[in-house]
């Protein structure tokens, strides 16, 4: 018969063991580079204590977590989990498991709010350490690789500092939505010194162009360093850092307490919205000013329409909210209007931006507006007198969040999610190439879409859409981006629809643009009169040569576009007419060719031996030895020659973002950069390689190898 012993040894812990691969392999975190475990929110981890005696019944064990320098239990930033046979549902419990003599070994259990059931959807959204973010405008959309790096050496940790940053009480990091949001405004600098400071002029003075960055851990990573903004970030940034993350606990037995730390832990994708508008009143109508040669008038309004503007989607239920709103929230971290007094957006359902449900929480009528907004565009004549005249040109439903897209769920494609945002709506008929034309020739947009309108512009506007009358169709064909360097060509024909001859003044102004729609230079303006007969058409050309628009393009550095605005004047009878269209320049630098074969590289991981850099192997044409050389040999094939030349390029897995400066590189030169790595990570490994000059950025280009 078993005794107990009244007087049993003192019970001591002689060991704790985190079981970290075990834990890392069931939370798909053995890819954190860190020492501590990193486990995920609302699911089982286990630990192993070994004990100076056997466990008796009288014994009481007590796990203790803790978080910060002075926890309290008052403000639940401890928990004492009392080691027992049952978990106790909902609540984070500790319970045996296994005993063997002195062993015990225990899960700890927590409930989760943004559980993805999918494991397609949450390897991507969760897992994928790189991805795409879309660029460009509707009518030319390019994929950007861009590295989020969640899993990167110190990356976890300066998002666990960012939640206590923000200093919010542990019952708000237990709820997504409260936490998304302070999120979405701790990525800008705006209110708190968060991580990235915006800057949309053109000049990155002391900084590093938006252009620059190729993925999120060099951000992150230089501000866990200095503690200070990051210079300089725009949409797409801002949304790749708010991106990175994907992990809730972090573990520590590198100090005196067990220590609990949260981060959001939420899938989250990067979403592009094309023709992205940006409605400072909140009136769901975007007005743009035009002056009598077609120029656009910056200065005349704080509203735009940006030819694309990248947020977030993050996946969570919302309890605060009726059944029905789970799922997918739009999210935004780019500072643009202050929402209850701070620079953030979201998160915001989908469904209640589908269905104009503008009145919900949070920041709906703002994020609506962005994909739904009315574009009116008027023309103002004597802009800089007293004697102002405004006449209405055109007023446009359909031309707003066009294309939404994000990336595809297992593949380096792009998948158009418009149809999570909104209903199908009315489309103009285009035939194939890039058409703008003043008579709409529509497809009926679904009931659901027209009773949406009606609702929203119930709510936000006094004066619903209104429907133009023209007499006259401008057509601009553009066929394409057109390589720089090379001359500009877009053809315009007018056609008279009326029964009458129509005499008319024609202005046409070509302009260069930047992605958010705000003027860099006017290039070319021309104005004519013509007459057309009843039912005939007439062509009128546009070309630009290089000698007119590279002067002009080389004075900001940043993306830009060329926009041909077109407006016809006709006296009697009296109206106008406008049409317009965008194109982009293609830089053409030869980067497929990243000094080797991607399709057929095969690297082998190194030992993690220490191996010293004289010791490694060059990387040539799919061979390579104990280490990896990887080269970059790029010809400036651009027409143009590029001062103050940098190559940057990272490999996640492979190496850190390195940039190399190659000085002024004149028309056909050849440039070669080599870089000395040792693979860290297995698997497929994607290499991002970026070039930038004074007066040409943003030229892109990636290969990927497989290290076994």
């Amino acid at each position: 018969m078993y005794k107990l012993n009244p007087y049993p040894a003192a019970l001591k812990i002689n060991n704790l063991d985190f079981l970290r691969e075990k834990n890392g392999k069931l939370h798909h975190t053995s890819d954190f580079l860190t020492k501590a475990l990193t486990v995920r929110r609302g699911q089982d981890f286990k630990i192993r204590l070994r004990f100076s005696r056997e466990l008796l019944p009288q014994d009481r064990v007590v796990i203790q977590l803790s978080l910060g320098h002075r926890p309290l239990q008052a403000k639940e930033t401890l928990v004492l989990l009392p080691l027992q046979r049952d978990p106790e549902p909902g609540r984070w419990s500790a319970t045996i498991t296994h005993t063997s003599q002195n062993e015990v070994t225990s899960p700890l259990t927590a409930n989760d709010d943004v559980y993805l059931p999918d494991e397609d959807a949450l390897s991507e959204y969760v897992l994928n350490d790189m991805g795409y973010i879309y660029v460009g405008h509707s009518s030319d959309i390019a994929a950007r690789p861009w590295n989020f790096g969640q899993f990167e050496e110190g990356v976890l940790e300066v998002c666990m500092e960012l939640l206590d940053q923000k200093g919010q009480k542990q019952a708000v990091r237990r709820d997504p939505v409260r936490l998304a949001r302070a999120m979405s405004s701790l990525v800008n600098s705006n209110d708190d010194r968060g991580v990235v400071i915006g800057n949309w002029s053109g000049k990155y003075p002391q900084g590093t162009s938006p252009l620059e960055w190729t993925g999120s851990s060099a951000i992150l990573l230089q501000y866990g360093k200095t503690h200070s903004p990051v210079k300089y970030g725009q949409c797409w940034v801002f949304s790749g850092v708010l991106t990175t993350g994907g992990v809730s606990f972090l573990l520590s037995d590198h100090s005196d307490l067990f220590s609990v730390m949260r981060c959001l832990g939420i899938p989250t994708r990067s979403v592009t919205n094309f023709s992205s508008a940006h409605d400072t009143e909140g009136n769901l109508t975007i007005d743009v000013y035009v002056n009598k040669q077609g120029e656009w008038l910056d200065d005349m309004t704080f509203d735009s329409i940006w030819n694309f503007h990248v947020w977030n989607d993050v996946w969570m239920k919302r309890t605060d909210l009726p059944e029905g709103y789970e799922g997918w929230q739009a999210l935004d971290s780019t500072p643009q209007e202050e929402s209850e007094g701070m620079y953030q957006c979201g998160p915001c359902p989908l469904k209640a931006i589908k269905n104009g449900e503008v009145h919900l929480p949070h920041d709906t009528s703002f994020l609506f507006s962005e994909v739904n907004a009315n574009r009116v565009v008027w023309r103002v004549d004597n802009p800089d007198s007293d004697r102002q005249a405004v006449t209405k040109v055109r007023e446009q439903r359909h031309t707003v969040g066009q294309n939404i897209s994000t990336k595809a769920v297992g593949q380096d494609a792009r998948e158009d999610i418009t149809l999570q945002y909104k209903y199908p709506e009315a489309q103009i008929v285009f035939p194939r190439v890039a058409e703008v034309q003043c008579v709409f020739r529509w497809h009926a947009g679904s009931p659901e879409e027209k009773r949406v309108a009606e609702k929203a512009f119930a709510i936000q506007s006094a004066a619903g859409p209104s429907q133009e009358t023209r007499q006259l169709d401008v057509n601009l064909q553009c066929f394409g981006p057109t390589r720089l360097g090379s001359p500009v060509s877009v053809p315009i024909c007018l056609t008279n629809l009326a029964s009458h001859p129509l005499t008319l003044n024609v202005t046409v102004a070509a302009q260069l643009q930047s992605y958010i729609g705000k003027t860099v230079a006017t290039v070319k303006a021309a104005k004519q009169e013509v007459t057309i007969q009843a039912g005939e058409s007439t062509d009128i050309p546009m070309e630009l040569t290089p000698a007119e628009y590279l002067p002009k393009l080389s004075q900001v550095n940043d993306e830009v576009l060329l926009r041909i605005t077109v407006i016809a004047e006709c006296a009697k009878p009296y109206f106008m007419c406008m049409g317009e269209t965008i194109t982009s320049f293609d830089l053409l630098l030869e980067l497929g060719t990243l000094g080797f074969d991607p399709g057929s590289l095969l690297v082998k991981k190194p030992s993690p031996l220490p191996m010293m850099p004289q010791k490694w192997g060059h990387l040539n044409k799919g061979k390579a030895t104990s280490g990896t050389g990887h080269t970059e040999r790029k010809p400036n094939t651009t027409g143009l020659p590029m001062d103050n030349c940098k190559l940057l390029i990272e490999g996640l897995g492979l190496f850190q973002l390195t940039t190399f400066n190659e000085g002024n590189i004149p028309v056909g030169r050849i440039f070669r950069s080599e870089i000395l790595c040792t693979p860290y990570r297995t698997g497929k490994r994607k290499i991002i390689a970026r070039i930038i000059s004074d007066h040409i950025s943003g030229i892109t280009a990636e290969g990927t190898v497989t290290v076994v």
